[in-house]
């Protein structure tokens, strides 16, 4: 984006506050994002522009019109309560990463689980090996007591 040393993501947390407090101070359900940008931070219509179809690409916001007056979504007011875009991210990564830990932990089990098996399978082996000499040692020994 130029003209702005705020990343995307930042311009997007930004208009999504921004979005919530107009609706809560306001009770309005659109917004001028573009002139609300323009005059705050300073920004030309066009990165503006970028940042709208940003947020409606990742359902946080809708376009009411042609001059980009945007209504929050479900998701994008669920966003906002929780803290922002960014806590958003953060959270996402965060769920990520538990998610990836817990993937990993259930691949270890699995492996153990193999491993145990694999014991068990030769134990069973051994043990009716062992049973099948002692009933041929007790079978040869009544045969020898009989005769």
């Amino acid at each position: 984006m130029k003209n702005t040393d705020l990343t995307e993501d930042q311009l997007v947390d930004i208009v999504l506050n921004a979005a919530i407090g107009k609706q809560k101070e306001h009770r309005q359900h659109f917004m001028d994002v573009r002139e609300y940008l323009k005059q705050n931070h300073q920004l030309l219509s066009t990165v503006a522009q970028d940042v709208i179809l940003t947020m409606e690409d990742r359902d946080l916001v809708t376009i009411v019109d042609k001059d980009y007056l945007i209504r929050l979504t479900k998701f994008g007011k669920e966003v906002a309560a929780k803290g922002g875009w960014k806590e958003h991210l953060k959270r996402k990564s965060e769920d990520e990463r538990k998610a990836k830990k817990i993937q990993d932990w259930e691949i270890q089990k699995t492996e153990y689980e193999a491993k145990l098996a694999k014991r068990n399978y030769l134990t069973y082996w051994l043990l009716l090996a062992f049973a099948l000499i002692a009933a041929l040692g007790g079978v040869a020994s009544i045969i020898s007591l009989i005769t």
